[in-house]
């Protein structure tokens, strides 16, 4: 039998442990105290053995955590940690059971019914040589399927489920590796490509929706500053292309994330550009279905919308970083809510793409995953990167020397 417990004595730095009753006549018990994974305090008790679980714990809910660390050998291990518990050695991928690289894992997502991780690896090419992508996807921890995409250099950026159907997209590139293009597959059927890169995606009943950066010169600005190029967001949905904001030679429209919501898309990003007097200004930009708008925040000169969610109230929440300040920060509704910073020695690590950064919303929590780098470097000459895991701000969990890939709450 298993419970959650509460440390009250020392050695308060244990984040979550379990309690497990054991049946044993040959065997002392144990109380084994782990510090940031290794046993720190050993004490003989009768009957039980009290372990820390992997990550923390949410209450009613289901939790998985993606992600990885660097072991004591300097090998990195991927990882996937459900209610707190590492799955262990990995989740079972029949296709290649010993492959020489092992599948990194991206994404959770939970259809209402069932629990799905997306997962990818590199394979060698027996005719030329070279490397190429492995997607396979788990259903409820369970190998479902692998594919390798009849494409060149396809890489998985995300996926999405809906109704029993999983959808990947990512980037591909043209046959000489010159050119980003954007993809994506339902299931294992033959991908759909497209000419520019998909920088947000979503399906809402068996409707994909997507939204791509495409480049113009045509527009001209009256400021004495411009760009020669610009990109402008055009987002696909139901059979319709549309151009979602105005085009202005004096700002860049930066696409970084979408979220269908009760069929409405739900886009987020950011811009910078030039003001009339010349100046460089940054804020978020934010599409909600009918409206384009860019949102400034006073205390932060320059602030970049990265990933969008919602809570089951139909609430927005942005998670953003602000450049000159180096830090995460979550708007709800377009309105502060929280600031996350690093740990002491360190400073977070900019948001260039999903990788190793994820909001997920628990009742009124907001649940964010980040990295951090070490401000100074170690006696090999090497910074120092941990996963972060925020809560309502204030770190709750550390990996160290690892990532956190992806949070998911269920």
């Amino acid at each position: 039998m298993k419970r959650e417990i509460k440390r009250t004595t020392m050695l308060l730095y244990v984040l979550c442990i379990t309690l497990s009753i054991v049946a044993q006549s040959d065997l002392s018990q144990q109380v084994k105290i782990y510090h940031n994974g290794k046993v720190t305090n050993q004490l003989t008790i009768d009957s039980i053995t009290v372990e820390e679980t992997s990550g923390p714990v949410i209450p009613g809910k289901n939790w998985v955590i993606l992600g990885g660390y660097t072991d004591e050998n300097n090998n990195y291990q991927r990882s996937v940690i459900y209610n707190g518990v590492e799955i262990a050695p990995k989740l079972n991928a029949p296709d290649d059971p010993n492959p020489e690289y092992p599948y990194n894992y991206q994404a959770a997502l939970y259809d209402g019914t069932d629990l799905y991780i997306l997962g990818y690896r590199l394979v060698k090419d027996a005719i030329s040589g070279g490397v190429n992508y492995r997607f396979a996807v788990w259903k409820n921890h369970e190998y479902l399927y692998g594919l390798v995409p009849n494409l060149t250099g396809p890489y998985p950026t995300g996926f999405d489920v809906d109704n029993g159907n999983v959808y990947i997209y990512g980037i591909c590139y043209d046959s000489n590796y010159e050119y980003e293009k954007g993809f994506y597959i339902k299931n294992q059927g033959t991908p759909v490509v497209k000419s520019d890169k998909i920088r947000g995606f979503d399906v809402y009943n068996d409707e994909v929706a997507y939204v791509t950066e495409f480049y113009t010169n045509l527009h001209y600005h009256s400021s004495n500053k411009a760009w020669e190029w610009v990109p402008v967001w055009q987002l696909f949905y139901k059979g319709n292309s549309d151009i979602i904001q105005s085009v202005d030679r004096s700002k860049r429209h930066w696409v970084q994330d979408m979220k269908i919501r009760n069929g409405i898309p739900y886009i987020v990003g950011y811009t910078d550009g030039y003001d009339d007097n010349g100046n460089m200004v940054y804020s978020v930009a934010y599409y909600n279905g009918t409206t384009f708008s860019n949102i400034s925040l006073e205390q932060y000169k320059r602030l970049e919308g990265r990933l969008i969610t919602h809570d089951e109230q139909g609430n927005v929440y942005l998670l953003c970083y602000a450049e000159n300040e180096g830090v995460y920060v979550v708007l709800k509704n377009g309105t502060f809510m929280y600031e996350m910073a690093a740990s002491e020695g360190f400073d977070v690590l900019r948001i260039v793409d999903r990788s190793a950064h994820s909001i997920a919303v628990n009742g009124t929590d907001v649940y964010v995953s980040g990295r951090e780098i070490s401000k100074e470097k170690d006696s090999n000459g090497d910074h120092i990167y941990n996963g972060i895991l925020w809560k309502n701000g204030e770190i709750i969990w550390r990996r160290e020397n690892g990532k956190i890939d992806n949070i998911f709450i269920y």
